[in-house]
């Protein structure tokens, strides 16, 4: 009972629509019909007087319908109607049936033609006014949970890259390390009169604490020593530094590439536009028999491009086998084609080596599978791209699964 009432808003509208105008409808036919039963009878009893006027002065020719008797009799498909004087009159019972079933048919006729100009009516209007408002909102909804997402990641690593610059400017100013090397080696031997000392100190004999000579000349090395150290440190936070400010350009580059994307995306529905492409619009959500291996070669095209090229990533650096033997399915383009970016972005950042997608018709089903194999577990994602996807695949009334076994397997099956 439960599924018989878990059916869509629209549905309901219509369902609401069509019963208030069946039982309206009904109404007037019941009324129309009770209306007409009574003008038949006045009809039968306007014949019957005027047989009485003119049997007084002749023998009237009677109806087809009618039998006037001055007898009880039984008639056949007749029943006794009225009696006036010594006249019986008997009318025939599929005359009025006939009549009642004729008048049926018609108003049948017309109920049936209003019924359906209402319900072409209302999906030319109200169904498709729903409709639209409730695809929107649901774009609009992925949309943020998308930007969302990739703020927050793009938050966090800035957040991260911001520690580390912020550590590694607690030290002193930064210097190449081969420029002070150079200066620290001139301190050491610099004074004249203790040059002999130090070279014979670094030729191996041990300098002797008591000679005041040697014993400078040691501690000169051993501060050099230290601060070359300290020098060292200086050159792994300024590596550090540099590569944080690295991940910070990516990230952001990353983060321009993902806001054009939805930008465009926007703009597919006509929003930024205005009402020019109003008509365009009302279209944008229904289906269409598209071509499934040239929208892949779109999308691939566009993710190298924006995705591939932001994370200076060579693109051949992972292996990626398609077989795709599925021609034609019956889908939303924008959303089809924004389903696969998604699916091409979850397989290709969280693999370590290949991706494989195959593409067909397995007993009389089309399908598509996204193949993987793990990365790092380090960098597994959250999962929203997916969600995501499985919500327009829901808009699109086709079904999206993932499995992560041996290989992380993403499956549409159409």
């Amino acid at each position: 009972m439960k599924k018989l009432f878990n059916v869509s808003f629209e549905l309901k509208i219509f369902l609401f629509i069509i019963v208030t105008l069946v039982i309206g409808l009904s109404m007037l036919n019941a009324i129309f019909l009770y209306s007409f039963k009574t003008e038949i009878q006045k009809r039968i009893s306007l014949e019957i007087d005027r047989h009485q006027e003119l049997s007084r002065y002749t023998k009237p020719n009677e109806p087809a319908y009618l039998k006037v008797s001055e007898k009880n009799i039984f008639i056949p498909g007749y029943e006794l109607y009225d009696i006036r004087g010594r006249y019986k009159y008997y009318v025939d019972k599929s005359y009025l049936e006939e009549e009642v079933r004729n008048k049926l048919l018609l108003m049948f006729y017309w109920d049936a033609v209003i019924i359906f100009s209402v319900s072409v009516l209302y999906y030319f209007t109200a169904y498709r006014l729903i409709k639209n408002r409730e695809n929107y909102s649901k774009s609009f909804e992925i949309i943020l949970l998308v930007l969302g997402h990739k703020l927050k990641n793009y938050l966090a690593g800035q957040r991260v890259n911001a520690e580390i610059i912020d550590r590694g400017t607690d030290s002193s100013v930064i210097v190449k390390l081969s420029t002070l090397e150079s200066k620290y080696s001139v301190v050491a031997i610099s004074k004249d009169d203790k040059q002999r000392d130090c070279f014979v100190s670094a030729q191996g004999r041990i300098p002797d604490p008591l000679n005041p000579t040697l014993s400078g000349c040691y501690a000169a090395f051993n501060r050099a020593s230290k601060e070359l150290q300290n020098l060292q440190m200086r050159n792994l936070n300024y590596k550090h530094i540099r590569d944080a400010v690295n991940r910070i350009k990516t990230g952001n580059r990353m983060l321009t590439a993902e806001l054009e994307n939805i930008f465009s995306f926007v703009k597919k529905f006509g929003i930024q536009n205005g009402t020019k492409n109003e008509k365009n619009t009302s279209n944008s959500f229904f289906r269409q028999n598209i071509n499934l291996p040239e929208i892949f070669d779109e999308v691939e095209k566009e993710y190298y491009e924006t995705q591939i090229s932001c994370e200076d990533i060579p693109s051949g650096a992972k292996k990626i086998k398609k077989k795709i033997n599925l021609k034609r399915v019956s889908v939303n383009y924008d959303d089809m084609k924004f389903i696969l970016f998604l699916l091409m972005d979850n397989a290709y950042k969280y693999s370590e080596d290949f991706i494989y997608i195959r593409a067909g018709v397995y007993k009389r089903k089309k399908y598509l599978f996204v193949i993987n194999d793990f990365g790092s577990p380090v960098e597994s994602g959250l999962g929203v791209g997916l969600s995501v996807a499985e919500q327009l695949c829901k808009k699109n009334g086709i079904k999206l699964s993932w499995n992560a076994g041996k290989y992380f397997t993403s499956k549409i099956i159409f």
